[in-house]
């Protein structure tokens, strides 16, 4: 079976265990051959390497999910799965969130409305977030 190069975490801790936690995911999809990926998308992890660490750590009574590194779609199921688990009082840092796709704009946006603090959100994704909103408002008319 195919293993990840060894410079590549990729390892899931789910939250309500004790101390700080990490989630790493690397977005690399496997093809339908015994499991092992595509030389495109083996060149892709080598290329991009498409990394989130998710950082939960307690902020006095709230939760918060510390983003480290690329936010995107394949990510979105795990990070609802956190934040239903740390609610009702949790919030996203995306202080160390270096890249997102569309997919996690939305996501981000869908907290946003939800309540969900953003703390310390990068101006380029408040803006996207904000093209989105007014995108999707327009649509409407």
């Amino acid at each position: 079976m195919w293993q990840a190069p060894a410079d590549v975490k990729c390892e899931s801790l789910r939250a309500g265990q004790p101390g700080s936690e990490a989630l790493w995911g690397s977005g690399l999809k496997q093809d339908a051959n015994g499991g092992k990926p595509s030389s495109m998308g083996l060149a892709r992890l080598q290329k991009l390497k498409m990394i989130l660490r998710i950082e939960r750590v307690l902020d006095g009574q709230r939760v918060a999910l510390r983003l480290i590194g690329h936010l995107c779609s394949e990510h979105l199921a795990e990070l609802q799965s956190l934040i239903e688990d740390s609610r009702p009082a949790v919030l996203l840092d995306l202080s160390e969130t270096t890249l997102v796709d569309v997919d996690a704009v939305n996501f981000l946006r869908k907290c946003r409305t939800e309540g969900i603090e953003l703390r310390k959100c990068s101006p380029y994704i408040c803006e996207w977030m904000d093209r989105e909103q007014n995108r999707e408002g327009s649509r409407s008319l």
